[in-house]
């Protein structure tokens, strides 16, 4: 534009104007050099910017070794705040929450999961932890009772005499029965406990004839025998249900 110069003033060539554009058919290359590039405003990149070494900010204190950087969604800009310190830091606790300011995110971080030791880290009651998919209910499944997938993808109740409603995958630990044709989050694998059990520690646990859970191995024939997890208490289990299942003769 008419404002715009170039400038050559002791070893710096310098761009004054409003609006500066660089054009080329291919690559705009900065060679190696031992100096920083210093941007003093915002710039606009409207293709892929790759950068083979560090991205410095002049203006972050100097504990920025204790900061966590994220992406600032209002302003569409890197930014920093403090990150959690002093003593053992449980990454359990962290969350990207804390750090961006709006609802919707991604995160890639990788988290740790630490289930609770299922007779005493529900406290008194029932509880249950670990990893849930949802699924529609086919039929009435009662609480703590388990099911398995039936031809029209629904979770059915399980029953250990019938090997076309086998194998379990899921217990319902919702607390009350499920009801055809809603959708629940059942437990597919981890840490239960129902106070209602009064089961020898450290026992596998089978999937009984009407689709309980029980230390009580099926015995008679067609029953089917497959293990669903271990006592950890008498009123605990760790889920862990077998995806196959054997069918007695």
């Amino acid at each position: 534009g008419s404002t715009g110069q170039i400038k050559y003033v002791s070893d710096e060539l310098n761009l004054i104007g409003n609006n500066i554009h660089l054009n080329a058919a291919t690559n705009i290359i900065l060679e190696p050099f031992t100096g920083r590039v210093n941007i003093l405003s915002d710039v606009s990149i409207s293709s892929d910017l790759t950068v083979s070494s560090d991205i410095i900010n002049p203006g972050m204190p100097n504990a920025s070794t204790n900061y966590t950087v994220y992406f600032d969604t209002t302003t569409k800009k890197l930014s920093y705040a403090d990150a959690p310190s002093g003593g053992d830091v449980d990454i359990s606790t962290l969350s990207i929450e804390s750090y961006v300011n709006t609802s919707t995110y991604y995160d890639s971080s990788i988290r740790y999961r630490t289930m609770p030791e299922p007779s005493t880290g529900f406290g008194s009651g029932n509880g249950a932890e670990g990893l849930f998919v949802n699924f529609k209910a086919a039929n009435t499944i009662s609480s703590y009772y388990c099911g398995y997938i039936d031809t029209g993808g629904r979770i059915a109740l399980a029953d250990a005499d019938a090997s076309n409603m086998m194998p379990a995958v899921a217990i319902n630990t919702t607390g009350s029965s499920l009801s055809a044709g809603t959708n629940y989050n059942l437990l597919i694998y981890g840490v239960v406990r129902n106070t209602a059990w009064n089961f020898a520690i450290g026992q596998p646990v089978y999937v009984g004839l009407s689709g309980e859970v029980t230390t009580t191995m099926p015995s008679s024939a067609p029953d089917c025998v497959q293990v669903i997890g271990r006592t950890v208490s008498p009123d605990s289990i760790i889920f862990n249900p077998s995806p196959d299942f054997v069918v007695l003769k």
